[in-house]
């Protein structure tokens, strides 16, 4: 099944000898195959699947659909994204990728916690080493490609104020504390939640105990 903001069915292109460069884009040199496409916010209207509480969208390039489809998916428990993403143009984004998957963070709640990237070196470059047999290294050498990003809600944030949110998330639950301690694997953020929400934490958790693991 393939994931975006139709409910229908979809030509998918797929490569068989390489799954990974399979595709919802067209391109020539992949086979067709259709496949049913739906919306999460469909199936999740229908109950075939549950309210997340976290997503993971790598969907080459496909995500502004994927997106479309899932705004009330966003707007409900969601406490954050790890999203594949780039700074790359193009006539889909054409104020680049990023941007649209920022403002579909901002427009949720969601933060940027954590992110990672690869470098890509200029092909000209990598000739001129390998005629050189270079060993230099390339460390600091392309400009960053890909990226991972990681966006979630800051608990601490809202429950201080000290962030402007354009559409307040609703207080969260004790399991919702206890999921984005979890989600952030950041130890100091999640320190900072376990103190700041200690009150409502004692009711389900030894804090101390958490805190203690975390700092280890």
């Amino acid at each position: 099944m393939a994931i975006g903001n139709d409910n229908g069915e979809k030509e998918f292109f797929v490569d068989p000898t390489q799954p990974s460069r399979s595709s919802l884009v067209a391109d020539s040199r992949l086979q067709r195959r259709p496949v049913p496409m739906r919306s999460l916010d469909s199936l999740l209207a229908e109950g075939a699947i549950p309210q997340a509480d976290f997503l993971k969208v790598d969907v080459e390039g496909y995500e502004a659909e994927v997106f479309a489809g899932a705004r009330q998916m966003l707007r409900g428990s969601v406490l954050g994204m790890e999203v594949e993403t780039n700074f790359n143009t193009s006539a889909v984004y054409p104020k680049c990728h990023f941007d649209l998957v920022h403002n579909v963070a901002l427009e949720n709640g969601f933060k940027l916690f954590d992110l990672n990237f690869d470098r890509i070196l200029r092909p000209l470059y990598e000739a001129a080493r390998r005629r050189r047999q270079s060993s230099v290294s390339t460390a600091g050498a392309g400009a960053p490609s890909t990226f991972n990003v990681l966006f979630c809600r800051d608990l601490v944030a809202e429950r201080d104020g000290a962030s402007f949110y354009e559409r307040p998330p609703s207080p969260p639950t004790i399991d919702q504390i206890i999921k984005m301690m979890i989600v952030y694997e950041l130890s100091d953020v999640a320190v900072e939640t376990a103190v700041k929400f200690s009150k409502e934490l004692k009711t389900r958790i030894d804090v101390n105990e958490a805190i203690d693991r975390l700092c280890k």
